[in-house]
């Protein structure tokens, strides 16, 4: 489905009222939805446009990574464009259809979807170096459109054209129908405008945008990984890609509407981006993640294929940097919803390290049942002893690593000295490092604070 050409035709038969508001364009609500949003007040954030691209590239959606560089869809060309932090870019990667939707795994890895002008779909993963690792043909598939990482390595994609979340699994190669709903379809009074477009995770839900039907939807998830019921939790109100600050509040693009919204848990509801602005087409957008643009979201657009009123009027699409004062969630922290371990106070430990003497391998073989009695009759004070294989394992071991729990050094350093293998010379010597244990299947927990994952200012 060739949603550009018939997009154009869409908008010239809604005619000059759709142009005006993303908050105009929407079906009539349901029973037990949230009633219609308002236009909103215009309230402008600084904008600086970091880059500008060719005439009639359509930037579908945006990704940034762990080291801030920015990766780019674009639909026409089917090329990820890559931005570092430091502003140098090139092409990632391209292949032959449209690309749509982008994600990264939390290994770095890249996933994408994508469309031939036939109509056949396709998931694509990308090497570090930008090389295809595979295709996959998803022939049950409408119109793959937006992703979000569900677990490691389980993405969710949304299907504009079927009323259906598709859950895909890396490892597997599987795609299956994780959600299907009625909330999810295009509008049918306006077919050809994407339904379930933008998808995103937030506190132990999916959030997921539907375009034709200007409603954003929330579906919790369930212990097990499955959908809850889902809530039409804003309608009246047209988005496409969007992302959620630690606040709650969802910064969203309009795409059609030429601007960036912001649509607030306390109802205060503002435009802070519009064409003046370099958001043109606003399509896709993603937090910052740096100690320098955290506070920063990043838009990319289509220069106004879809809206403006005559070709002559598509301008340049644009990168802008919009200041918004608030964080972002991380990715990672948007899988909350698979559970947190309970906090649990730090171990203060010693690390022991004690260097094999050279040719005591026979000692170690005669001294060894000793020696590893001593160690299960201090056991209460030794969370791990092992060895550490400097030269391979098929090798002796160069060196033995003790995690003692004493608060005292020395009195850690003083346990192994008095093991059988350090009286009979086995090491040449042993040292001592403070060591404090935050995460680790003995602690039953972790040691840092809750709010470490979900930062809040």
């Amino acid at each position: 489905m060739n949603f550009r050409n018939n997009v154009v035709l869409m908008l010239g038969a809604v005619g000059l009222a759709i142009a005006l508001s993303p908050f105009s364009l929407a079906s009539e609500p349901e029973k037990n939805v949230s009633p219609p949003l308002v236009q909103p007040p215009v309230e402008l954030v600084p904008a600086r446009t970091l880059a500008t691209y060719p005439r009639g590239y359509f930037l579908e959606n945006i990704v940034i990574d762990v080291g801030g560089t920015i990766y780019i869809t674009e639909n026409k060309t089917g090329q990820i464009i890559r931005r570092t932090f430091n502003g140098e870019a090139d092409i990632f990667s391209q292949v032959d259809v449209g690309l749509a939707g982008l994600g990264i795994d939390v290994n770095g890895t890249l996933i994408a979807t994508g469309h031939a002008e036939t109509g056949e779909q396709y998931i694509f993963e990308f090497a570090e170096d930008g090389t295809l690792e595979y295709e996959l043909a998803v022939p049950e598939a409408g119109f793959l459109n937006g992703l979000a990482l569900f677990r490691p390595g389980v993405f969710l994609i949304a299907d504009s054209t079927s009323g259906t979340i598709w859950q895909f699994d890396r490892q597997t190669q599987q795609v299956v129908p994780w959600l299907r709903h009625d909330s999810l379809n295009p509008n049918p009074d306006m077919p050809a405008i994407p339904g379930a477009n933008g998808i995103k995770l937030f506190e132990g839900a999916v959030y997921i945008t539907n375009s034709g039907q200007g409603t954003v939807t929330r579906v919790p998830i369930q212990d097990d990984g499955s959908p809850g019921e889902p809530e039409v939790i804003f309608s009246g109100i047209v988005l496409d890609d969007f992302a959620f600050s630690t606040t709650g509040n969802l910064y969203g693009t309009t795409h059609i509407f030429n601007s960036v919204v912001v649509l607030s848990p306390d109802g205060n509801h503002r435009t802070i981006a519009t064409a003046e602005q370099g958001v043109t087409g606003s399509t896709a957008l993603a937090f910052g993640v740096n100690e320098s643009d955290r506070h920063s979201i990043y838009v990319v657009g289509d220069g106004g294929i879809f809206s403006a009123s005559s070709e002559e009027d598509i301008v340049e699409p644009e990168l802008v940097q919009l200041d918004v004062g608030e964080l972002g969630i991380p990715q990672e922290a948007t899988l909350d919803w698979m559970g947190r371990p309970r906090h649990v106070e730090a171990i203060e430990t010693q690390l022991v390290q004690c260097t094999t003497a050279p040719n005591t391998e026979n000692l170690r073989t005669t001294i060894g049942p000793r020696y590893l009695r001593y160690l299960e009759l201090h056991l209460d004070h030794i969370s791990y002893a092992g060895q550490l294989y400097g030269n391979g394992r098929a090798n002796t071991p160069s060196d033995r690593l003790y995690f003692v729990q004493q608060q005292d050094p020395e009195a850690a350093l003083e346990l192994i000295q008095n093991s059988p293998y350090y009286r009979a010379g086995v090491y040449s010597e042993c040292t001592v490092t403070p060591f404090t244990t935050l995460l680790g299947n003995t602690l039953d927990g972790v040691a840092w604070p809750q709010n470490a994952i979900y930062p809040r200012e």
